[in-house]
């Protein structure tokens, strides 16, 4: 069986086996956890036990057993050992005693040669220690014999193997015993709960089970005898009764939903008639046979509603010729007013389109004017940096004249020096004449020095000639540079004075270019919006054309009503809904 099988055929069972299977489970799970609890409980104690009984009895033996090892007295020794075995029935399977050299005395009982190596080995530390030696299993126990007064002198060992495997056969056999009578008792009160479950579930399920039969095949006559219950069962009763009293009166229901349906089919065919003249335009016509009580309102509704539509039909016979003619004037004047709409936006926008390009004209002036501006400030600052080099021209001129001057005089000096000199060699050659034959070198000398002297003279004469000129030179080209240097200063001015009316100018067409653009910004928003009103008027041209369109159509259609009197025939439709001509221009304005 798949796992797919298994819970469709779980649930494919009846809730009594259900139950039935559920209690089995759990008390055998039950069972079984209070088994092992148990059996791990006596098996812990009777380990214990055995653990308890070895050392008491390994303790025992070594204490008695002192002289018989000391003095190598085997029989006894032999003889306490296995009384020792018979005594425990079989839980001590293997003895030995040791003397103080290590040496086997006694030895009774079986165990593997293993065993029989770690008892000795444990003995030899219960001897050397002195204590008692027990394995952590506590099979093994071993204890040092003593003699004397106090027991100080260890004169050998004894040792045991201890083993609960008697006490737990007879745990086993109990354990048996117990789970064959637990079975016998499980199998009685299974056998009784089942057989109340029987009375208790399963024969109210199969009397539930047999009135919901009941129930589907329309039986609704017979009550369940389990209503009385406080368990589910009878809840699930009390829920049946309530169920059957509600199919009871949807039974009833039913019948007077039926009887009331033909009625209504009856007055359904009978408006279905008169509906239909209605809808022929007959407006005449009256529902005279009186509806039943439930549908009469019905009936004085449909006749309310016929003289009502009469009185509608008629009023608007008469208001429709009167609609007419008002929605002709109003699509004429509309069509006025769109043509002289339109007029007016095609002549804001050729405005708008103009004051585009004049603003565009003032913003180059007002570039220009401030390119202007920019080369006439370029311009100044370069005037004003050549006044700086002339001032500085006529600052190096007047230095050169004041240099000439001080060369000037220092040729005066020279001059003077020169003539001094040259009256010295005149002098000297006065004196040298007078003094004959002996002042001839000295005369000639003179002459000499004298001739020097007029050189120098001469020279000095004539750089001062030049210096002369050089300063006449200077002063000349000091006048002119001072000139160049008023004339830039005026050329300054005048530029500078150029420069402030073209910043004006530039302002003043910056400004206007604002101003400009302002009111060619408030031009292009008239023109939308007058765009948008033309667009509105010719909306508001097209409805009334189409308003004039309708009422012709509102007379045709109520002339198709009789309502017993002569309906106004239908003025004529001069003109339909006019096609709108300045569709470009709404799309213009939509378009932003």
């Amino acid at each position: 069986m798949t796992k797919s099988e298994t819970p469709r055929a779980f649930s494919g069972m009846s809730l009594f086996v259900k139950c039935m299977l559920l209690t089995v489970f759990c008390s055998l799970s039950l069972a079984l956890i209070l088994t092992l609890s148990s059996e791990y409980a006596q098996k812990t104690t009777v380990e214990h036990g055995v653990k308890s009984l070895g050392r008491t009895m390994t303790v025992e033996v070594a204490s008695t057993s002192g002289g018989m090892i000391r003095f190598a007295n085997i029989d006894p020794l032999i003889e306490r050992f296995d009384g020792v075995l018979a005594r425990t029935e079989q839980r001590a399977t293997y003895g030995v005693a040791l003397n103080n050299d290590g040496d086997v005395l006694v030895e009774v009982g079986q165990a593997s040669p293993a065993d029989q190596a770690y008892l000795r080995n444990a003995a030899i530390k219960a001897f050397e220690s002195g204590e008692l030696q027990l394995s952590e299993d506590g099979r093994f126990a071993t204890a040092p014999s003593m003699v004397g007064v106090d027991g100080s002198n260890i004169v050998g060992s004894v040792g045991f193997i201890w083993t609960p495997d008697v006490d737990l056969a007879l745990l086993k056999r109990q354990r048996l015993m117990a789970l064959v009578l637990a079975t016998v008792a499980f199998i009685g009160l299974a056998g009784l709960t089942a057989l109340a479950l029987h009375r208790i579930m399963g024969i109210p399920l199969k009397s539930i089970d047999t009135s919901i039969t009941e129930i589907a095949d329309g039986d609704y006559s017979h009550s369940d005898a389990y209503t009385a219950r406080g368990d589910d069962i009878g809840r699930i009763s009390r829920h049946l009764e309530q169920l059957k009293s509600q199919l009871k009166k949807g039974r009833e229901a039913e019948a007077a939903r039926i009887a009331t349906q033909d009625e209504q089919k009856a007055v359904v065919v009978k408006l279905a008639d008169h509906l239909h003249g209605l809808a022929e335009g007959n407006l005449n016509k009256t529902i005279k046979t009186p509806f039943p009580d439930s549908y009469e309102q019905l009936r004085l509704n449909f006749n309310e509603m016929v003289t009502q539509m009469r009185t509608i039909i008629s009023t608007a016979a008469d208001n429709s010729a009167s609609i007419q003619e008002g929605a002709k004037n109003i699509s004429q004047s509309s069509d006025e007013l769109s043509q002289r709409t339109e007029s007016q936006a095609a002549t804001l926008e050729q405005t708008a389109a103009a004051l585009d390009e004049l603003t565009a004209s003032v913003r180059s002036a007002a570039d220009g004017a401030r390119s202007v501006e920019k080369i006439v400030s370029e311009a100044r600052d370069e005037a004003h940096n050549s006044g700086e080099v002339v001032q500085n021209a006529v600052t190096a001129m007047t230095e050169i004249e004041q240099s000439s001057s001080h060369i000037s005089q220092i040729i005066s000096v020279i001059d003077d020096i020169a003539f001094q000199t040259n009256l010295l060699a005149l002098n000297a050659g006065v004196e040298a004449a007078r003094a004959g034959e002996a002042g001839r070198g000295f005369a000639v000398v003179a002459s000499e020095v004298r001739a020097l002297a007029q050189r120098s003279s001469d020279a000095a004469m004539e750089i001062k000639t030049l210096i002369g000129s050089s300063s006449q030179q200077v002063e000349r080209g000091v006048d002119l540079v001072g000139k160049a240097g008023g004339a830039l200063n005026s050329i300054v001015e005048r530029v500078g004075h150029i420069s402030s009316l073209i910043s004006e100018i530039a302002e003043g067409a910056a400004e206007q270019s604002t101003g400009l653009a302002e009111i060619n910004t408030g031009m292009i928003q008239l023109d939308k919006v007058t765009q948008q009103n033309a667009a509105m008027v010719e909306e508001a041209t097209a409805a009334s054309h189409m308003l004039e369109s309708d009422a012709g159509k509102l007379g045709q259609l109520v002339r198709h009503f009789n309502v017993g009197t002569a309906v106004p025939s239908q003025l004529p439709i001069t003109r339909g809904a006019k096609s709108v001509p300045s569709a470009p221009m709404i799309a213009k304005v939509v378009n932003g």
